[in-house]
């Protein structure tokens, strides 16, 4: 309940800002640059697993956009706070979150952004079991990623999870191997995350020996 009513609350803020502004550039405020350090400071404790801490500072940071109608900001802390609901399984709660960013992001055309709130909400309907759904957002993003030539790693590998959930293993297997070779060398966590997936594949196909190899570089194009 109490998370219901904060979605309610901070979606009427933004929408009400979004409404009133004209004026859709970021604004270098000092309000803005205090959300940019609450939002990096959420994500770093995101990363250590401090869920409950890191959506105060995405809250904060959501605030702090939001007098200084910041709309990309707003935006960057809603994909946030949607991640946080996420990982501690509140899927029902983070998707209006992905969505609203999505929307703001499409709003300000920033299509880098849409496709990552896009991926998110992909990735939580696919840990929901919606597939159908995730399949039909994940498309989306798909679409609007190649018409700005940013097909990213991390779709390929949203649709590789997509088809071992559907046990269409070759298809997903070979997107994997696709999603290592495309995805930078120093982008260690998706590296991780892409190896990761193909080593579930490997369980699920019977081939315990080839899931989860020691190095994350095994499916990586070096000629």
């Amino acid at each position: 309940m109490k998370t219901r009513r904060i979605i309610i609350i901070l979606l009427s803020i933004t929408i009400l800002f979004a409404c009133a502004g004209s004026n859709h550039v970021i604004k270098k405020s000092d309000k803005t640059i205090s959300g940019i350090k609450e939002i990096k400071k959420g994500t770093s404790l995101y990363k250590k697993g401090c869920y409950k801490r890191s959506l105060e500072h995405f809250l904060r940071a959501h605030e702090l956009f939001v007098f200084s109608d910041d709309l990309k900001g707003i935006a960057m802390s809603m994909n946030s706070m949607g991640n946080v609901y996420r990982a501690t399984d509140c899927i029902s709660s983070a998707i209006p979150f992905f969505d609203e960013s999505c929307r703001m992001f499409l709003y300000i055309k920033d299509s880098k952004g849409a496709v990552c709130a896009l991926s998110n909400k992909t990735a939580a309907l696919i840990e929901e079991g919606r597939l159908e759904e995730a399949s039909d957002v994940l498309s989306l993003a798909e679409n609007l990623a190649k018409n700005n030539k940013k097909l990213s790693a991390t779709l390929l590998r949203n649709r590789g999870i997509l088809l071992i959930r559907k046990k269409k293993f070759k298809n997903a297997e070979d997107i994997f191997k696709k999603a290592i070779n495309k995805v930078e060398s120093v982008n260690f966590s998706e590296i991780a995350a892409i190896n990761f997936a193909l080593g579930k594949l490997m369980l699920e196909t019977n081939r315990s020996e080839s899931a989860f190899p020691d190095t994350p570089y095994e499916y990586l194009d070096t000629g």
